[in-house]
């Protein structure tokens, strides 16, 4: 019986000795055309095609990949997510990305493709985002179109996102130590050819170090300068011109150049100023990628909420299994003060979840039966099961993560600015680098050409290029040492020019610790000291949100027969008196319904405690300062006059707003913007959403509901203090520091121009010039990560 070909199904003519590796397993192939695509399939992680594919895959042309694995129903569900107007999101990782201008070309080509819209590109994590529609074209045929540029793409994960950064900052710092080695080598002979043309050198003698030059030389180019020429193609083929042309095309010219003379043993040689150029150039590129990767890590930290291991019913029992290893329809068990990992519904009789997560109410949740469980909740009651019905990437937490991570890319007005102008500069930059050589043709044939050389080296515009996203990244970076997450980029800008502050009160003043504010003793018979040593006792095994309130309270009494009735309270023998505490109906069922905690002894009320969250540290501070910088601070929250007079008082806030409904919030948000306020809101909750999304600049706190936090610009790490003032003071440096950058690059370029354009300044300190602006840049904008 003939083999069957693993790839397309076709059998194996007798005799073919070709196998893949497919889950450890060789698998034969027909030929030589199934075995480079199989093997390219395997390599960049599609393994799941083979898995889920019904029908085998056509038989490719030699060398030819078969993008047809992408129009996989199967295959597309590991990155694609159907939307509510019927379109597909297609998620993809794309390999070749190098800077801005990339992001730019793949876009714009997206935008001319049938059936593909909304195209975004994540610089920082090479993740392609955009809208697909199936009924006006095949995803293949998109992707063909976007592989015509030279950018080859995979689903998108974070495996792969990993393993794909890791290759290419490996692979980038080989190009720069190959360029470094080759520097150090060909300066030697670049110096004797210097010295010798100036006290005497033999023809013999020049000829023999240019040609070790010229050896040297060929890696550098071929290897180390490989990008710069790729992306210089890519733009050509997509009509565009990035910074890769003009870098590409004084390689070329200065290494041909350098060449024809080698063999003629005439004119001059440039190579020690082409692996200098590349050198530089390479290097900068590389620190830029590394920090780029240190912002890509940074952006997904917020995965943190979710456990790495559940606990799943399997052969009659729970077992742990990892996180990632649980699927729909399993009944999965979450221990007393563990975390959920997955959405489901509740199959235990009840459950308390605290949901502060969702809600940024720290205050348990109790379900019954059939209520939706939430991955990242918090079970503060007994152990419970449910039933796994989300995959876990479409969870509420991971939603909300792939949110803040692709928000991350959007760029602020300035950068789209830097973004034409650079297009525009290099179009001006290859016009007036032809003019100059044509002049100096004339005037001096003899200079003309490294005239001309220098012009395109020296105004190459690295810089101008670096200026803004080498800022944001480096303040982004900053930013999250400071307990900050900056979700929007384009609110950077934004931040400076805020003159109003929205502040809601529960969980954005206050921490969300709960305390014992006030104790109303109803009975003689008991002091105050002796029946708050009691509630701490009651409460010292409760796992309720509001024991924590009593908890901080050392007490030496043990009460008997302690039991915790789930919703209502605590019961247990103290001296052979019964006490609760917990709702007023449980501890006396006389007693009104009223929002405190009570305390009785044998069914009668004892006392009533008032609970209130605690503010915040440094509050009173930042407030001030904020003040002192021209801010007016309001205050505008949901609860009675008398907590939020008390709260602003506390706080130092003048003016504050009590009783306000979602819809209030947001009109008197509106009133504030319609008199040119620039205002910014920080709230934690889920009635804060609407003031958040009308908001100029928007600040969640991380410990408030997740959805206030997804429509937030800015997240505070609520461990870490306030820190408002120290926001605003940060957005403006990162702004200074942009405008340092750029107005350093447009006046280097405006010197430099003209002094090359006039032939004062050669081929190697135009490579040096270009580096240096390109490290000043970097440098001055590395100092907002510090």
């Amino acid at each position: 019986m003939a083999t069957s070909c693993f790839h397309c199904n076709e059998a194996v003519p007798p005799g073919t000795d070709l196998f893949v590796t497919f889950d450890n397993v060789s698998q034969p192939v027909c030929c030589a055309g199934c075995q480079a695509v199989a093997e390219m399939i395997l390599d960049d992680g599609f393994a799941a095609y083979y898995k889920h594919r019904d029908e085998p895959a056509i038989r490719p042309d030699e060398h030819r990949f078969d993008w047809a694995i992408f129009d996989d129903a199967a295959f597309q569900k590991d990155f694609c997510r159907q939307i509510e107007d019927g379109t597909t999101r297609v998620d993809l990782l794309v390999e070749g990305i190098t800077c801005s201008a990339c992001a730019w070309l793949i876009e714009k080509r997206l935008s001319q493709t049938q059936g593909a819209a909304n195209s975004q590109v994540i610089t920082a994590s090479h993740r392609l985002r955009f809208t697909w529609d199936p009924s006006r074209s095949k995803l293949s045929t998109i992707l063909q179109a976007l592989s015509a540029l030279g950018y080859r793409v995979r689903p998108w994960n974070e495996e792969n996102a990993a393993e794909h950064f890791a290759v290419e900052l490996r692979s980038l710092l080989f190009k720069v130590g190959l360029a470094g080695i080759a520097f150090l080598q060909v300066m030697m002979f670049a110096v004797a050819l210097y010295a010798g043309e100036m006290s005497g050198i033999d023809d013999s003698h020049r000829s023999l170090m240019r040609w070790f030059s010229l050896a040297i030389s060929i890696p550098v180019v071929f290897y180390s300068a490989e990008p710069f020429f790729s992306g210089a193609y890519r733009a050509l083929k997509g009509r565009s011109l990035t910074m890769e042309v003009p870098v590409a095309i004084a390689i070329s010219l200065a290494w041909g150049a350098s060449i024809v003379a080698t063999f003629t043993n005439s004119g001059e040689v440039y190579f020690d100023s082409v692996v200098m150029f590349v050198f530089f150039l390479l290097s900068g590129r590389y620190l830029e990628h590394r920090a780029q990767h240190r912002e890509r890590q940074t952006l997904f930290s917020l995965a943190a909420w979710l456990p790495s291991s559940a606990l799943r019913f399997v052969d009659g029992g729970f077992q742990w299994v990892p996180t990632m290893a649980i699927r729909e329809g399993d009944l999965l068990q979450v221990l007393k003060g563990e975390t959920a990992p997955a959405d489901g519904v509740l199959s235990s009789d009840s459950a308390h979840m605290d949901e502060s997560l969702l809600t940024g109410e720290h205050l348990a949740v109790r379900k019954h039966p059939g209520d939706r469980v939430f991955a990242g909740t918090i079970n503060t009651g007994e152990s419970f099961s449910y039933r796994m019905d989300t995959p876990t990437e479409q969870s509420q937490a991971a939603k909300i993560n792939e949110l803040l991570g692709a928000a991350a890319n959007e760029k602020p007005p300035i950068t789209q600015l830097v973004d034409r102008i650079a297009g525009g500069f290099i179009a001006s930059v290859l016009i007036i680098a032809a003019a100059s050589y044509w002049y100096w043709s004339v005037s001096a044939p003899q200079d003309a050409f490294w005239i001309a050389l220098s012009v395109l080296v020296v105004t190459c515009p690295c810089a101008l290029s670096l200026a803004t996203p080498v800022a944001i990244t480096s303040s982004i970076l900053g930013f999250k040492k400071q307990g900050v997450l900056v979700t929007q980029a384009r609110s950077l800008q934004a931040l400076d020019r805020v003159d109003t502050i929205f502040l809601d009160k529960t969980g954005t003043l206050t921490t969300g610790e709960l305390r014992v504010a006030s104790a109303e003793i109803l009975s003689s018979v008991f002091t105050q000291d002796l029946v708050l040593d009691i509630a701490a006792a009651l409460e010292r095994e409760s796992s309720h949100p509001i024991a924590s309130a009593f908890n901080t309270r050392p007490t030496n009494i043990s009460p008997d027969n302690l039991e915790v009735i789930i919703g209502e309270g605590v019961r247990a023998q103290v001296d052979g008196q019964e006490w609760r505490i917990g709702k007023p109906s449980f501890c006396d069922p006389a007693a009104t319904s009223e929002p405190v905690v009570a305390l009785s002894c044998n069914h009668s009320l004892v006392a009533k405690f008032t609970i209130t969250d605690t503010l915040r540290d440094g509050i009173f501070n930042d407030i001030s300062k904020l003040k002192a910088q021209g801010i007016e601070v309001l205050l505008v929250s949901g609860d009675h006059q008398d907590t939020v007079a008390s709260v602003a008082k506390a706080a130092g806030i003048d003016t504050f707003f009590s009783a306000q409904k979602p819809e209030d919030k947001y009109r008197l948000l509106q009133q504030y913007r319609g008199e040119g306020r620039r205002v910014l809101m920080v709230g934690d909750g889920l009635n804060d959403v609407p003031v958040i999304g009308g908001a100029d600049v928007s600040v969640a706190m991380s410990s408030g509901a997740a959805l206030a936090r997804c429509h937030a610009d800015v997240v505070l790490n609520a461990s870490k203090g306030f820190g408002l003032a120290g926001l605003l003071r940060n957005a403006r440096r990162l702004n200074i520091t942009i405008k340092q950058n750029l107005g350093w690059a447009l006046l280097y370029n405006l010197v430099a121009l003209p002094l090359a354009v006039m032939g004062f300044v050669p081929p190697w300190a135009a490579a040096v010039g270009m580096s240096l602006s390109s490290l000043i840049v970097v440098l001055n904008a590395l100092k907002l990560s510090r």
